[in-house]
């Protein structure tokens, strides 16, 4: 009978052996697990990082465009305020002219631009 007892007590340290190691090995697997979703999930650093440099990059698109209407602004008060800024706006932009006025337009022809610019360099 002594023979049994030994064979059964060894049996149970064995199986407590085993599952020692196996709750070490989800306690251990858990924590990897825990880590990994606080660095690459959903809402981990990674991804938080991500949307933090993202955040950043909006505020200074949203600067860009506010300064941008800023200027805007400007430019339509002038033209609404000021009659030379229209009249030159409108021949500028639309090619219009007084009455009794002729529009002249001056057109260089790409041989003459290219002559004059090697005239000039050979001056030099």
């Amino acid at each position: 009978m002594p023979e049994q007892r030994s064979s059964k007590s060894k049996k149970p340290k064995s199986k407590r052996k085993s599952i020692f190691s196996k709750k070490k090995l989800l306690f251990w697997g858990g924590v990897a697990l825990i880590i990994y979703i606080f660095i690459f999930g959903h809402f981990g650093y990674i991804s938080r990082h991500q949307k933090e440099r993202q955040i950043h990059q909006l505020k200074v698109l949203i600067e860009k465009t506010r300064e941008e209407n800023t200027l805007l602004e400007k430019e339509i008060e002038d033209l609404k305020e000021n009659p030379a800024r229209i009249e030159k706006e409108a021949r500028e932009s639309l090619g219009m002219v007084l009455p009794g006025e002729y529009p002249v337009e001056f057109i260089k022809r790409q041989e003459e631009s290219s002559e004059a610019i090697d005239q000039t360099n050979q001056k030099e």
